[in-house]
């Protein structure tokens, strides 16, 4: 079991036999703090105009910090899944709604989407998506990611999706992401996917509810609708998955 401070305890650590899992166990907690507190600091210092310097000091030190949940996602696996989902996700939200203006519903009408798809990025913002996205896509890629992170991927996949409008490097790392979302749950995006990409619903489909009409009425641009078409066609060309 784990102690109230977080770390495992002396008896599951000498268990694990594993040096690396040992240091990854005492250095989480004080690297996932200092990841909270700045975080905190990038959220405060980005709404005051006179901090664009601090701010992009912050940027570069979450940056920092996301590259080594990146490193230890791809070393450890599913060793810090429950504590990426319960300590580093929902900060990781926090930064992405920050940015993207994500609301609380599920998907968003098109009218948001279209809003939050047409939003500019400084050269800070960018490259923190950057950083944000490839974290993301390092731990969804984790050998065991699939039945331990299922549960997130919904939230993921429609808070990230008005980035598949943005041009080179965002847009196409949000293009990476996506994949290795849809390679775990490809029918977690396939309504709204089905809908950008302009396609016509099956007539005997099996949503579980009907579409609304402004899912039809309304189109993003023509960068997100190619990138939706592609992600559909990426859905086709999966193997067919078990149920679970």
């Amino acid at each position: 079991g784990q102690a109230k401070d977080g770390h495992l305890s002396e008896v599951d650590i000498s268990d694990i036999g594993n040096p690396l899992l040992q240091n990854v166990n005492e250095y989480w907690p004080p690297v996932q703090i200092r990841f909270q507190a700045t975080v905190s600091l990038f959220l405060r210092s980005s709404l005051d105009s006179n901090h664009i310097v601090a701010t992009r000091h912050v940027a570069s030190l979450l940056s920092s910090i996301l590259s080594v949940f990146s490193t230890v996602g791809k070393l450890c696996g599913d060793f810090i899944y429950d504590r990426f989902q319960k300590e580093i996700w929902p900060n990781i939200s926090k930064l992405l709604g920050h940015m993207i203006s994500s609301e609380n519903d599920e998907y968003g009408t098109f009218k948001q989407l279209r809003k939050r798809s047409s939003l500019m990025f400084s050269d800070t913002e960018s490259l923190l998506l950057h950083s944000l996205l490839g974290c993301l896509e390092d731990i969804f890629s984790g050998k065991d990611a699939s039945p331990l992170l299922a549960n997130l991927i919904p939230t993921t996949g429609s808070i990230i999706l008005p980035l598949l409008a943005k041009e080179c490097n965002i847009g196409e790392k949000t293009m990476q992401l996506m994949k290795v979302l849809l390679r775990i749950d490809c029918d977690c995006m396939w309504r709204i996917l089905l809908s950008l990409s302009g396609s016509e619903f099956p007539s005997r489909s099996l949503l579980p509810c009907p579409v609304p009409n402004e899912f039809k009425q309304q189109m993003p641009d023509s960068r997100m609708e190619g990138r939706a078409r592609a992600l559909i066609a990426f859905v086709h060309s999966l193997p067919e998955q078990s149920l679970t």
